[in-house]
This record gives structure tokens, C-alpha cells and sequence, in this order.
């Protein structure tokens, strides 16, 4: 009998309040960050967590998507959003994905890392599936990566770890493990909480 992680069984229940709550104020990093991948036609690309499919409306018409994510009842919310676009909606977990590597041109990490259990998985999962040249986005909040963690934002991110992200993740360590890639893009935004970055694989 398959047992949801926590995560899971919070954002099944999260699920219909999700987009009232996000949509507006994530809108403009994704944007940018679909801008900075820079999707060009016929291209394969990888939606890690697509969650209810925010991205899809921003998402270039002439390229095969597909997207995974764990929860059942978003994916419901992401196939209706889709419409009648030729969009592949997956239910799979992100920390083990059962793709064969080197099988997608680009992947899209849009608050994912900093979600998932594994944030660290979640990213060398994705990784280990881009073609070589390949190129990674990701929109994530992330800890300063000098000096410790406050004992307010401790605290702050324990009360916030019961909304199911992690505000206490540093970009280093979710990136740890993967030393084979270029940084060809990197911004903050929102006062330094949030992150844009473009990588490319070799």
C-alpha cells in the first residue's frame, strides 16, 4: 500500500487553494525564469513539480513538455489548465524518476527544491536527464549561503516547514553532488529570498 509523504497529504489538501494564493505573486519569477530557459521549437523540455501548471500558460506552443508531480488532485487542476495542448502530465515523485538519462533538451525547477523531502535529489534527478549542452532553471528561495542561520529565520522555518517548503535550504548544499555544470545565469529577487539561475551541462 503506497503511504503519501507529508508534503503530499498537505498540498492534497492545499490543492484547490493553491493558485488563488500563488499565482499573482510568483508570476513574474516565472516568467523570467521560462525567459532566461529560452525554450526554442521542438525542443524536449522537463517540468519537475508542475504542481496545478501555473507555468503552462507561459509555456512556447511548438516545444514537447512534460511535466510530473506527486500530488494526484494538482495534476487534476494542471490537465484542466492544459486544455487541449499536447502537454504529457505524469504523477511520479521527483526524487526518483523513472526517466532514462540524457533524455530531455531543458528542465524546469520552479519552486520544487525547496519543497520536495530531498531537495538535493530532486535537482541531481532532473540533472541526470538533460542531453548533454542541456540547460536547468530554477526559481527557488534560498538561506544566505555565508554565516549561520539566525535563530529567527530557525525558528520562522519550523513554523513554516508546516506549509511544506523549506525557507532554510542553501543553494550549495541543494546543488551538492553535481559538480559538472556552468553557471550561466544567476539573480535575486524579492529582498534576496528568491533565486533565478540558468545552468548548463556540459
Amino acid at each position: 500500500m503506497h503511504v503519501p509523504i507529508p508534503n503530499q497529504m498537505l498540498y492534497r489538501r492545499f490543492a484547490g487553494w493553491y493558485d488563488a494564493l500563488f499565482e499573482g505573486f510568483f508570476r513574474k519569477g516565472r516568467e523570467q525564469t521560462l525567459s532566461v530557459l529560452n525554450i526554442q521549437p521542438g525542443e524536449k523540455l522537463f517540468i519537475s513539480g508542475i504542481g496545478t501548471g501555473l507555468d503552462i500558460p507561459m509555456l512556447p506552443r511548438d516545444a514537447l513538455i512534460t511535466g510530473i508531480d506527486f500530488n494526484d488532485e494538482m495534476l487534476v487542476i494542471a490537465r484542466h489548465r492544459a486544455g487541449e495542448r499536447p502537454i504529457t502530465l505524469l504523477q511520479m515523485d521527483a526524487q526518483n524518476l523513472s526517466f532514462e538519462d540524457a533524455t530531455f533538451d531543458a528542465a524546469l525547477l520552479n519552486l520544487i527544491i525547496s519543497v520536495a523531502p530531498d531537495g538535493n535529489r530532486v535537482f541531481r534527478e532532473a540533472w541526470r536527464m538533460l542531453k548533454p549542452g542541456g540547460r536547468m532553471a530554477i526559481f527557488d528561495k534560498f538561506a544566505p549561503e555565508t554565516g549561520k542561520i539566525s535563530l529567527f529565520r530557525r525558528l520562522a522555518g519550523a513554523i513554516i516547514n508546516w506549509c511544506g517548503t523549506d525557507i532554510n535550504r542553501r543553494l550549495s548544499d541543494m546543488l551538492a553532488g553535481v559538480d559538472d555544470y556552468a553557471v550561466e545565469y544567476h539573480q535575486t529577487l524579492i529582498h534576496g529570498l528568491y533565486h533565478i539561475l540558468l545552468l548548463r551541462k556540459p
